[in-house]
């Protein structure tokens, strides 16, 4: 969410979701000081319920439609090992 600039159009209403809500708060004020309109929700998105609880917000938020949707989603994987094979099969850390 940082970094975020003001809406193109200044009738936009940006709904903005996130897990962390002091950023969401600075977001939507940074959003609102520039004369835009902004609402944000906190979510994980963690499970199908979840899901469909924001899409019902974000409709309901968004007189009965989105617009425009944004998607900015990181993933966590595991971490690579930190062993790899030697050319002769053998295993260096």
């Amino acid at each position: 969410m940082a970094g975020v600039d003001q809406p193109t159009a200044p009738v936009a209403h940006v709904l903005v979701v996130g897990r962390n809500e002091q950023r969401a708060s600075d977001v939507v004020a940074e959003i609102e000081h520039g004369d835009g309109s902004a609402a944000y929700r906190l979510t994980t998105l963690a499970d199908v319920t979840s899901a469909r609880e924001l899409a019902k917000w974000a409709t309901d938020t968004g007189d009965g439609h989105v617009d425009i949707l944004v998607n900015n989603v990181g993933t966590a994987t595991p971490a690579a090992s930190s062993a790899t094979k030697a050319s002769d099969g053998s295993k260096r850390t």
